[in-house]
């Protein structure tokens, strides 16, 4: 990615990850009323893991608009980028670590779509 359009791209990344923090507090249960005769509700659960796989293209602001929900929602994830824009990933897995998020709640796993992206995509735990 040229330089000239990265200042703006991760900004956009940084934007992502503030809106999805302002959310966290509206993640939660209600019930509400349907007509007569039915209540609805929505009931906040996280579903485990969340399995990523990237495309090479605006690798940073495309991953932070599917990690930053996940982990708003109370998820782990595993990014597994593109690998012709590994280096993305590796930098945000630092951005992240530095940040104090908890060991093991975002991993990034490296490789070709078929040895890496396929066990992601296969894996029974992986949502």
């Amino acid at each position: 990615m040229p330089v000239s359009q990265m200042g703006g791209l991760a900004a956009r990344a940084a934007a992502n990850f503030d809106y999805y923090a302002g959310v966290i507090g509206e993640l939660h249960g209600r019930s509400f009323q349907v007509g007569d005769e039915f209540i609805n509700y929505t009931l906040h659960k996280p579903v485990g893991v969340a399995g990523l796989i990237m495309p090479w293209n605006a690798p940073l602001m495309l991953s932070t608009w599917r990690i930053a929900p996940a982990l708003a929602a109370g998820n782990t994830v595993v990014l597994k980028p593109a690998e012709w824009s590994p280096l993305t990933s590796t930098a945000l897995a630092r951005v992240l670590e530095e940040a104090e998020l908890p060991q093991g709640v975002f991993n990034v796993v490296q490789g070709f779509g078929e040895t890496a992206g396929r066990p992601l995509s296969a894996h029974p735990g992986v949502t």
